[in-house]
């Protein structure tokens, strides 16, 4: 029996921490010992008919995920503005460190349509946001170093991240995370919609991997549909939660029964750590 078999008093939590202890990924979790909640929002104005799409705002379908063997590529930062000069950019993501995920937070400073070098490379951006005062007048990019038009990563496979600034936003919009090789998240609350402006239907799944493994995408919960003839927003309190492990990607993606859907997603929880 875990250490912290009555780690938060929550009969589902404490369960799920149960349930770590016996995954193979070691013992004693606790929620209240790590004390972070995550809440992780994202949105897509152009989901299509076509396929399964990550809800952000990068331009493609899905995120090209580095594996280990990749290295720490996510390197540079610019603007399609060249009026975004001397904005403090914070990053949230992570590098490998071997074959683990190690989280990182930095800051960098824009200079334009001009490359700017993290000080830390990445192998998972999650979150960007500007911490000027407004929002920046372009679309900022965290990207793999690649060539650029104006600011604007060519392949934008090699973008991972990005902040609207042009749709007057000042943070990024990505329902995706990875989880550090020390944390776990404990995923309690899901939350899907449609623009209720147009009418169409979006089916919603939420899916994991293995990240250390370089293992493919798997449903970790059944696919799930809002309609804007109907209803427009799911707001789902999961019982039990979903456990995402150490080392491991997850997302939402969406598929539309039209073409150019807008669509919102959320997933939150508590993040666990393992402790002496």
């Amino acid at each position: 029996m875990s250490k912290f078999n009555n780690d938060t008093g929550d009969a589902r939590l404490d369960l799920a921490l149960a349930e770590l202890n016996d995954s193979g990924v070691g013992s004693n979790w606790s929620i209240s010992r790590k004390r972070k909640t995550l809440r992780k929002f994202g949105r897509n104005e152009n989901l299509s008919n076509g396929a399964l799409a990550t809800v952000w705002q990068n331009g493609t379908a899905s995120e090209v995920y580095l594996s280990p063997a990749d290295g720490n590529l996510i390197d540079t930062i610019s603007s399609s503005s060249a009026a975004d000069v001397g904005q403090g950019v914070i990053i949230e993501g992570h590098y490998w460190s071997g074959t683990n995920l190690i989280f990182s937070i930095q800051r960098a400073v824009s200079n334009g349509q001009n490359k700017v070098t993290l000080t830390q490379p990445l192998c998972r951006s999650a979150r960007a946001y500007e911490l000027a005062v407004g929002t920046p007048a372009g679309d900022i990019s965290i990207y793999q170093d690649t060539a650029i038009v104006a600011g604007v990563p060519t392949d934008l496979t090699k973008r991972h991240v990005v902040i609207k600034g042009t749709l007057g936003q000042s943070q990024s919009f990505k329902a995706a995370t990875s989880i550090s090789a020390t944390d776990a998240l404990i995923i309690t609350a899901l939350s899907f919609g449609v623009n209720r402006s147009q009418a169409a239907a979006i089916d919603f799944t939420l899916e994991r991997r293995d990240a250390s493994a370089n293992f493919g995408f798997t449903p970790a919960y059944g696919r799930l549909t809002a309609n804007s003839s109907g209803t427009t927003t799911l707001r789902l309190n999961l019982d039990p939660p979903v456990t995402i492990l150490p080392n491991y990607d997850v997302r939402v993606r969406g598929i539309a029964s039209a073409n150019n859907v807008a669509a919102n997603a959320t997933f939150s929880g508590y993040l666990a750590t393992k402790v002496a």
